[in-house]
């Protein structure tokens, strides 16, 4: 049996990008800080099958929502009525959520509880763009330091079911000294609603009952937020 043989010189060299970037390259190896933001989406956008059109694209894509609306938008939504590819609104809703993690100032474990500003910082980034209510509860030592956070809950576009036993149950796995919960209102606005209140009120019962207190309670809106047993209404983002 004759060996294999080796691969060649070409066969080994990268594949070629698209045209489309090709003839951009000297312009895309500096800086992106100058370019529009419907330049930058037509590059992300851009492949061979619509070189021509990624910039019209764009346009349409931003809408009049802009950048926020479209980071809003799910991805086969996208698909399905024709306004991207597969393939350009994966790589769309990957530098969209790489995006949200550059811009999150992640709250470590092992790292105290200072305020409701922290809490928002870390986890706005993640939940202002949400399209449904999702329900995170953070796990404290005794200290107030962050041991776990855990999604229990994630609810339609309008509202999302939350029990106790499903709020404490990680509390107590993690064997919490206290516990912060947190959601978003997909609206944007912060405002609480009768239901918040009653789950707040709910939880800060089971709480004391159980030995875990509920610290507090956040609602995550698009700029701000409201802590509904801290500070009454959070400064804007």
């Amino acid at each position: 049996m004759f060996p294999p043989t080796p691969p060649t010189e070409e066969a080994l060299a990268p594949a070629h990008p698209p045209r489309a970037f090709r003839a951009l390259e000297p312009s895309i190896l500096g800086g992106h800080a100058e370019r529009s933001t419907v330049e930058l989406l037509s590059l992300l956008i851009c492949d061979d099958a619509e070189a021509g059109s990624s910039h019209r694209r764009a346009v349409e894509l931003l809408g009049t929502d802009g950048l926020h609306g479209l980071a809003r938008a799910a991805p086969e939504e996208l698909v399905r009525t024709g306004r991207l590819r597969p393939a350009a609104a994966v790589r769309l809703g990957a530098a969209l959520e790489l995006g949200r993690r550059v811009a999150a100032r992640p709250w470590r474990v092992g790292t105290p509880f200072e305020g409701a500003r922290q809490v928002f910082e870390s986890f706005s980034p993640r939940l202002r763009e949400a399209r449904r209510e999702s329900f995170l509860v953070l796990s404290l030592d005794v200290r107030h330091r962050l041991i776990a956070e855990e999604l229990v809950s994630r609810g339609s576009l309008v509202a999302s079911i939350v029990h106790p036993r499903e709020v404490f149950r990680p509390a107590i796995r993690h064997a919490a000294a206290a516990i912060i919960v947190l959601h978003n209102h997909p609206s944007g606005d912060p405002t609480p609603s009768a239901e918040d209140r009653a789950v707040t009120e709910r939880l800060r019962r089971c709480g004391e009952t159980l030995g875990i207190p509920l610290l507090d309670h956040l609602i995550i809106g698009a700029d701000r937020w409201v802590s509904l047993l801290g500070d009454r209404g959070g400064e804007e983002a």
